[in-house]
């Protein structure tokens, strides 16, 4: 798994790009995703393109605190919970495009909507989400939920 935090607000600069992450993240464990991209403000310079998440354990790419970053061209396959997580509803501005995800699975392990998981969770209205494909989720391919206030 891969886990993108800096203790400087905006002092990241993260291009992952053709990676592949096989049974990633850890059921039970708060944080522990496929990919996640945790609480580092601006990342116009990031991005995460072409690469494979499958069988994950625990989500797939999280997207908590973080503005500006490119989710491009990736697949997202048998994920346990939400696939593509926009966590607390401060996300802004990011570009989700092109995207697949396919097959969620329901999960007991953290929030209650991961018992009933979309592939693609949204929960701010402030990002650019196009051109992504959903199949074969247990429940739902989109979810968007805007929040009026951060939840996390």
């Amino acid at each position: 798994q891969l886990f993108f935090h800096s203790p400087g607000h905006e002092s990241l600069v993260a291009r992952v790009s053709n990676v592949e992450i096989k049974n990633g993240g850890q059921a039970f464990r708060l944080g522990k995703y496929g990919i996640h991209w945790h609480q580092v403000g601006n990342l116009r310079e990031s991005f995460q393109r072409n690469c494979s998440v499958h069988h994950s354990w625990n989500r797939g790419t999280a997207i908590h605190g973080v503005h500006h970053l490119r989710v491009e061209h990736n697949v997202l396959y048998s994920i346990m919970g939400h696939a593509l997580f926009m966590e607390d509803g401060v996300e802004e501005y990011n570009v989700v495009h092109g995207n697949l995800g396919i097959r969620s699975i329901p999960s007991m392990s953290l929030l209650n909507t991961d018992q009933t998981p979309a592939l693609f969770w949204i929960v701010s209205t402030k990002n650019y989400i196009t051109n992504n494909r959903a199949a074969g989720s247990r429940r739902y391919g989109f979810w968007v939920r805007p929040e009026r206030s951060a939840t996390g």
